[in-house]
């Protein structure tokens, strides 16, 4: 019985070799690269949200309830997403109020929508009940919030 000679045996070795090479590249380029792409992408957010800061001034509560106030953009980048949380003590949860715009006024909506550019100021008027501790507003960066306490919010309107 004859065997394969040995030139065929190292080439056909050589080309199984480089095939399983290759499998094995494909599956670590899609088992490493997209992780690291997404740890870039979060990386860039978080040093552009490093520029960002949000700030809640004027708040007035008022009956029947509502909450008035303005959000004003300090930073240096535009801010995005914004949502008010007015928190009650516990176990109340907070009252989540996603804002948007039509592009004139502000209002309460399902998913935010609203971006606030450099030193730009809104005006803010939303339906609330009373009791509770502080109001908090958040952005598109996990890091830019800010919170009023109760005690700093006027009762006269």
């Amino acid at each position: 019985m004859k065997g394969i000679s040995p030139l065929i045996a190292v080439v056909l070795l050589i080309a199984f070799t480089i095939v399983i090479g290759g499998i094995l590249l494909l599956w670590a380029r899609g088992f490493v690269g997209e992780p690291l792409l997404e740890a870039k992408e979060r990386a860039e957010e978080e040093i552009e949200c490093a520029y960002g800061y949000i700030e809640l001034s004027d708040l007035e509560y008022c009956e029947p309830p509502k909450l008035l106030g303005s959000i004003i953009n300090r930073g240096t980048i535009k801010l995005k997403n914004l949502t008010i949380f007015v928190i009650y003590p516990a176990p109340t949860l907070p009252a989540e109020f996603p804002l948007c715009t039509d592009g004139m006024k502000i209002f309460n909506c399902s998913v935010a929508n609203l971006s606030i550019d450099i030193n730009e100021l809104y005006r803010f008027n939303i339906s609330t009940s009373s009791g509770f501790d502080e109001v908090r507003i958040t952005t598109h960066c996990p890091g830019v919030t800010h919170t009023v306490k109760w005690g700093r919010i006027k009762t006269v309107c």
